[in-house]
């Protein structure tokens, strides 16, 4: 009997092991974590370039929390990295790695929930800054001189702060669905 669920242990130790090296070194797996890191380093460089505020409360909301969700976005990346990292350390054998825990995982899940909320507070941003800048324009039609310099300056920050956000957004929600869809791979991997 000692010997039947010694040899049962290590049967699912192997396979553990073997299905965790099969995720982790699985070349799909590493293209994605790839694809990821290249989004990230995009993400960062183009943070150290965020415009100034315009004066325009919706437009300057839509920026931070444009801003704010590329921020947790490149957090939850790093988290992620670890997370493979570990996973990667398994599946070799290397002594003193251990499988993350399903704690962990829901952690991360979490905190990735958190994220997927700041982008959708990015998209309800949107809707309010187109408002507000369509309201700029039709302000300027109608404005004495020197309304229209302050609505001139006011616009050319806006109109930085639209470029910034077409370069930022697609790479927001491209990181986030893929993050999305590591982690689920990380949990059907611990379950």
């Amino acid at each position: 009997m000692k010997k039947f669920l010694l040899t049962a242990i290590a049967m699912m130790t192997t396979c553990m092991s073997l299905y965790a090296q099969n995720q982790v070194v699985n070349p799909q797996n590493q293209q994605e974590m790839a694809a990821s890191s290249e989004r990230v380093a995009k993400l960062q460089e183009l943070l150290k370039k965020t415009p100034k505020t315009c004066g325009i409360k919706e437009v300057d909301n839509y920026t931070t929390d444009l801003v704010n969700a590329a921020k947790a976005l490149v957090d939850n990346s790093d988290k992620l990295v670890a997370f493979n990292d570990r996973l990667a350390a398994v599946a070799q054998g290397t002594e003193g790695a251990e499988m993350p825990s399903i704690d962990e995982m829901d952690a991360l899940a979490m905190s990735i929930k958190g994220e997927a909320k700041t982008v959708l507070a990015v998209k309800d941003g949107a809707l309010g800054m187109t408002s507000a800048v369509t309201t700029l324009t039709n302000k300027l039609s109608n404005a004495n001189a020197l309304e229209k310099v302050k609505i001139a300056k006011q616009a050319a920050n806006a109109t930085k702060i639209v470029d910034f956000s077409k370069d930022v957004l697609p790479l927001v929600v491209e990181e986030s669905t893929a993050q999305a869809k590591i982690v689920e791979d990380f949990v059907k991997m611990l379950k």
